[in-house]
């Protein structure tokens, strides 16, 4: 039988990471019987790299947001073809193991899967895609749990998932709902719909199979990401009867932009970052993480 797998990504103002990826996912083992591309508020591009996998590419608009994350995840489960479908965030190359590995998985233990990332320094594409050029490159995660390569262990703990690199059967994402389009952006949608997974009986594992998150600058902590951070953990809180993210919320609270606590019922808003606050946190270090 055709091991048969799609994999799809979401991509706004990424093309050179797109790029990567497509390049990555040709040197895959197993190669996926297509690519999934959503384009949030950007215009499809006829400038892709060939592929020996057929690419195609959806074109979703929202007003209101700008990356509607949740929305898109639930138009790339829709577009594919396949029962075993691959997320791949558009910053992340697959190892060439990736897409057999969760395919393989998904066919011993179903269920919601996330695999390995491990970090790229800044420049770490520039020698090659090899397995061996990008793990020289790259650091894992200094707060995730260390999972022997290419092995597969079942979680209790359902905050581990992050939507990064993840595989699901059609099945289960249908069962589970999808994502929640209540929240907008980024932030808490993906541990949402890990906890939905979890109340659904949906077994969650974490795989040693690699994957490599491209460099990027980033906010620390993400004031760029301040409205929809503060939005999402709202929905989370009414949802879910406690919060997410208090980790960022807690350095929200300390740098006097929010008045919050664990105890509290709502987030009281004190004022918002200004432009110059924002780009103070910008953090350009050349470190994988």
């Amino acid at each position: 039988m055709q091991k048969k797998i799609s994999v799809v990504t979401l991509v706004r103002n990424r093309e050179e990471q797109l790029v990567n990826l497509i390049r990555g996912l040709t040197l895959s083992e197993l190669l996926p019987t297509e690519l999934v591309i959503v384009r949030m508020n950007e215009a499809a591009r006829a400038d892709l790299p060939k592929a020996p996998f057929p690419i195609k590419q959806v074109e979703l608009k929202n007003e209101e947001d700008k990356i509607p994350l949740a929305q898109a995840r639930n138009r790339a489960a829709r577009a594919a073809e396949n029962e075993i479908i691959l997320f791949l965030d558009v910053d992340c190359i697959p190892g060439k193991n990736l897409t057999r590995d969760m395919y393989d998985f998904q066919q011993e233990s179903p269920g919601l899967i996330m695999s390995d990332v491990r970090y790229l320094h800044k420049g770490g594409t520039e020698a090659g895609l090899t397995r061996e050029q990008l793990r020289a490159h790259s650091v894992p995660h200094p707060r995730r749990p260390i999972v022997p390569p290419r092995a597969l262990l079942r979680e209790e703990n359902y905050t581990l998932f992050w939507s990064l690199c993840f595989s699901i059967s059609r099945s289960h994402f249908e069962q589970i709902g999808g994502f929640d389009e209540d929240f907008r952006g980024y932030g808490a949608e993906d541990t949402d719909f890990a906890f939905s997974a979890r109340d659904r009986g949906i077994a969650f594992y974490l795989s040693g199979t690699d994957c490599y998150h491209q460099y990027h600058p980033v906010y620390r902590p993400p004031l760029n990401n301040f409205h929809t951070i503060i939005h999402n953990a709202r929905v989370f809180k009414e949802k879910r009867k406690r919060w997410a993210m208090e980790s960022w919320l807690t350095e929200f609270d300390e740098l006097g932009y929010i008045n919050w606590s664990e105890e509290k019922a709502d987030i009281d808003l004190l004022r918002e970052p200004t432009r110059q606050e924002t780009e103070a946190v910008f953090s350009d270090t050349g470190k994988g993480f």
